[in-house]
């Protein structure tokens, strides 16, 4: 019996099917990077909102207890929130949230006045919050005093 005989096949991966294989798997995670992205953005857009419903909540909530013995509100400029006592607002005075980068509201300059003890708005009025995607989200706050998430 000769040793010759005995031919074993040995193959491989052929670089084409190697080279396929890394490009389909490079494709599979620019799709997942893309998607968490756009997710990220999301989130950091309801983020925005949020900040500003529990800013307007503050407010109407202290205006509602008669914290101060005063009406409190709500100052909004196109990249910060500032929630603040009295009937008027005061640059500089209140606690003030600045948004992030990229991100703005809409009507700027603008401010929620909430009655004492009532905490009824002095107008009602809708805030557009825009990200970097031009998505944009709504609050708004009726004369009752009411805010909604659109």
């Amino acid at each position: 019996m000769s040793l010759n005989n005995h031919h074993h096949s040995l193959r491989g991966f052929s670089l084409v099917e190697i080279t396929m294989v890394v490009g389909l798997i490079s494709m599979l995670a620019l799709g997942l990077v893309v998607s968490f992205a756009a997710a990220k953005k999301q989130v950091a857009l309801d983020d925005v909102q949020a900040s500003v419903t529990q800013a307007l909540e503050r407010a109407r909530n202290r205006a509602s207890s008669g914290v101060g013995n005063e009406d409190h509100g709500v100052y909004f400029a196109e990249d910060k929130i500032v929630v603040f006592e009295g009937s008027v607002y005061i640059e500089g005075e209140g606690e003030a949230s600045t948004l992030p980068p990229l991100y703005s509201l809409a009507p700027a300059d603008t401010a929620v006045i909430f009655s004492r003890l009532s905490a009824e708005a002095d107008s009602a009025n809708s805030f557009v919050i825009t990200g970097p995607n031009e998505e944009t989200r709504t609050v708004s706050v009726n004369e009752n005093g009411s805010i909604y998430v659109e």
